[in-house]
């Protein structure tokens, strides 16, 4: 078989930086990504170009994914309900944890009032925090795709955004008993 190589690495996102260099344990390429210490904290998605010598794909997406985390972080990332028949009594926590050396206080937190409601407790002052997120009842059928915003008193870390996820499907009706139609025959 032929040997093709990466010609070039193209990032899409300006605090991304990539470059092709030799393996220095045998033979082949590496592709090194290095992100801007000044990435917002989060989820993070990226997709390289890496452009090829082969005639048959010229050009590869390489996915990168990620989450950039500071001193305060939020367990797990994302809040998924999942598919949801009707939303009574759903709900999903998440842990707002300090890492660093400072205490941190949770400020503020919104979540999307039409979907949800919120309670907050610490669970040791200033170090974490349990956030319990209610789905509302009676949410219409549809796909639910928005966030949580968590504010603290950290001097990096002010504004955490979490994504929140859910699909809610119409409840199933209340099957009713089937209609017997009797016939009789007459002799």
């Amino acid at each position: 078989g032929a040997t093709f190589a990466v010609e070039r690495v193209e990032p899409t996102h300006p605090a991304v930086r990539a470059r092709v260099e030799p393996r220095t344990d045998g033979p082949g390429q590496r592709v090194v990504v290095e992100l801007d210490r000044n990435l917002p904290l989060g989820r993070f998605n990226e997709t390289l170009s890496l452009h090829t010598t082969s005639p048959h794909e010229p050009v590869l997406r390489l996915p990168v994914l990620g989450s950039v985390e500071g001193d305060v972080v939020v367990l797990p990332p994302q809040v998924t309900f999942g598919v949801m028949h009707g939303a009574a009594g759903a709900e999903r926590e998440l842990w707002i944890r300090n890492r660093g050396a400072r205490p941190v206080a949770v400020t503020k937190v919104v979540v999307p009032d039409q979907y949800a409601t919120y309670d907050l407790n610490p669970v040791r002052d200033g170090e974490e925090y349990r956030l319990v997120i209610h789905l509302r009842d009676g949410l219409a059928a549809g796909k639910i795709e928005s966030s949580v915003d968590i504010f603290t008193d950290h001097p990096d870390e002010k504004h955490l955004v979490i994504p929140l996820y859910a699909i809610i499907k119409a409840e199933p009706r209340a099957s009713r008993p089937a209609r017997r139609i009797l016939t009789a025959k007459r002799r």
